[in-house]
């Protein structure tokens, strides 16, 4: 699976989107996404794509932050594929009065077994399992473990389908950004990094 290097998108001030580079649909395509194509994409709300009321708040103080402030918002997340370990960095800018842009570029990518898990053509079984999407830890037993542990621990290579994934946020994460909110480290090289390579 490629990894982003450039990937770009802009909302407008209603948080609408507005464009998206050929990075990202180049990167649609290449992972066989359609519906991150531009027609299922463009003038679509932001928020409709969030579908954890955390991830949205978290979101929605950074784009208070960058409107408010004028300065750029710099921070670093996981993003793996079944197949590859990433570390992202977003950058949030504004453009003119009240539209932002996001860019998203590779920090570090590298090669592990594939999880099935994270595949998205692995048989499912009805059952829902929270995967953080800014660390991709998963839940098990009130500890978040790196998603080949969580498999391990839960039993899911002997399942007959693994559950679908649903993303959100750790406490850890969340707590981690909100601590950083008011912090100009988020407004210089993405130093704040929230899921570290194992």
């Amino acid at each position: 699976m490629v990894s982003p290097r450039n990937v770009a998108y802009r909302i407008d001030s209603a948080d609408c989107i507005t464009a998206v580079n050929d990075e990202w649909v180049s990167f649609a395509l290449t992972n066989g996404d359609e519906r991150l194509l531009p027609p299922q994409v463009l003038g679509t709300s932001l928020w409709s794509w969030i579908g954890d009321e955390k991830t949205c708040q978290v979101y929605r103080s950074l784009l208070t932050r960058v409107r408010k402030d004028a300065a750029d918002v710099r921070f670093r997340f996981r993003c793996d594929a079944p197949d590859r370990r990433r570390l992202l960095q977003m950058q949030m800018t504004l453009v003119g009065s009240d539209e932002v842009d996001f860019r998203t570029t590779t920090v570090h990518d590298e090669s592990r077994a594939a999880v099935d898990l994270m595949d998205a053509a692995t048989v499912r079984s009805d059952a829902i399992l929270t995967i953080c999407g800014w660390c991709m830890r998963v839940p098990v037993t009130g500890t978040w473990l790196e998603i080949e542990e969580a498999v391990a621990a839960l039993g899911l290579l002997e399942a007959e389908g693994v559950p679908s994934l649903s993303h959100g946020i750790c406490p850890a994460c969340y707590d981690a950004m909100i601590a950083e909110m008011d912090s100009s480290e988020l407004g210089h090289s993405g130093q704040v990094t929230l899921g570290a390579l194992p």
